[in-house]
């Protein structure tokens, strides 16, 4: 009697071998990693409602010291107190497991029209599910700002 051993099926519906730890956490990585790839794009498109699906009902949003706790402040944030318009520039996206560091640079206006170009290193953290449950965002002032 030969047993019959169950496939794994894919989120694509795919059959194929289980996944060991290794490859499933290669899985989430790359995930996380589309995930923050699609948030840049969608916060400089103003595609907040695509946005705000990436981020669990628990999470917090620490931007350079002000907190936002849970969604609804985080979505509230987006949608009327952020009055900045322009885009992002990614250096570099470093994923270890479902903790992202992320530098990069903006460049845009803000409410005044006034110019803005600032650099940044946002710290992402996922829950299983790939949805962020915390984000750290801290802004690079440059070395002018310590000298004074």
């Amino acid at each position: 009697m030969m047993l019959s051993v169950p496939l794994f099926i894919d989120e694509d519906g795919q059959a194929g071998d289980w996944p060991n730890e290794s490859s499933l956490s290669l899985q989430i990585s790359s995930r996380v990693e589309q995930n923050l790839r699609n948030y840049y794009s969608w916060i400089d498109a103003r595609e907040l409602d695509n946005v705000m699906m990436l981020f669990a009902e628990e999470a917090v949003y620490n931007r350079a010291g002000e907190v936002y706790s849970g969604k609804p402040q985080i979505d509230e944030f987006f949608r009327h107190l952020r009055k900045l318009d322009g885009f992002h520039s990614i250096e570099g996206i470093f994923v270890n497991g479902l903790d992202v560091f992320v530098v990069g640079e903006f460049t845009g206006v803000g409410e005044s029209n006034n110019p803005k170009r600032t650099g940044f290193i946002d710290h992402w953290q996922f829950n299983p599910e790939c949805l962020v449950i915390e984000r750290k965002t801290a802004l690079v002032e440059g070395s002018a700002y310590v000298l004074r």
